[in-house]
């Protein structure tokens, strides 16, 4: 029943946070329609707006209106703009291993993308970090270790740093706790997009 309410927990987290992204991605694309919207709005007043004339030519009256040049839009170029991604997005359907579950209170790193926790405890590291490796090999992530507890999983334009934390206690960011709520003697893997 724990694991069930544990599991349930898990998963509306899970999708409260991808929920968050979609929502902001949302509005920064609302933002930017309303901004093109308001300058074709500015541009079209403007090429309505009649030029006084300094030669021969009279200057349009009531009578006869000036008709209205809508200027086409400056042609773009064909760069598709990458959506911003996050940990969640480049791990869906992954099946945490060993009873990992994730951490909200984490110290903040410096000069990373987004950036996720799983910790479990009772379970070797090693284990733990051999079959969070299986899982993104199984998402089709190809491994390289960078050192004895981080290694890199890249998938196409896809890039991920993983580090398995062997201790809680232990694991320091700056001068303090990188994971405080999370139970000393606990396994802890964190996972984030690098910049």
């Amino acid at each position: 029943m724990v694991l069930i309410g544990t599991w349930t927990c898990v998963g509306l987290i899970i999708a409260g946070y991808i929920w968050f992204v979609v929502w902001r991605y949302r509005a920064e694309q609302r933002k930017k329609a309303a901004k093109a919207a308001a300058e074709l709005k500015e541009r079209s007043v403007l090429a309505a707006t009649p030029v006084p004339a300094t030669g021969a030519t009279p200057a349009p009256t009531a009578a006869t209106p000036e008709p209205v040049v809508i200027p086409q839009p400056e042609p773009t170029p064909d760069v598709v703009e990458k959506p911003i991604q996050t940990v969640a997005e480049l791990l869906s359907g992954i099946q945490l291993p060993h009873d990992l579950v994730p951490i909200t209170m984490m110290a903040p790193r410096d000069q990373i993308g987004d950036r996720v926790a799983f910790s479990t405890d009772g379970i070797p590291a090693d284990a733990v970090g051999k079959a969070f490796g299986d899982e993104l090999e199984r998402l089709g992530y190809t491994i390289t270790p960078t050192d004895e507890a981080r290694i890199r999983a890249d998938r196409g334009s896809d890039h991920l740093l993983c580090q398995v934390h062997l201790d809680a206690r232990y694991a320091i960011l700056g001068d303090r706790r990188a994971f405080p709520a999370v139970p000393d003697g606990s396994v802890v893997v964190e996972v984030w997009i690098p910049l």
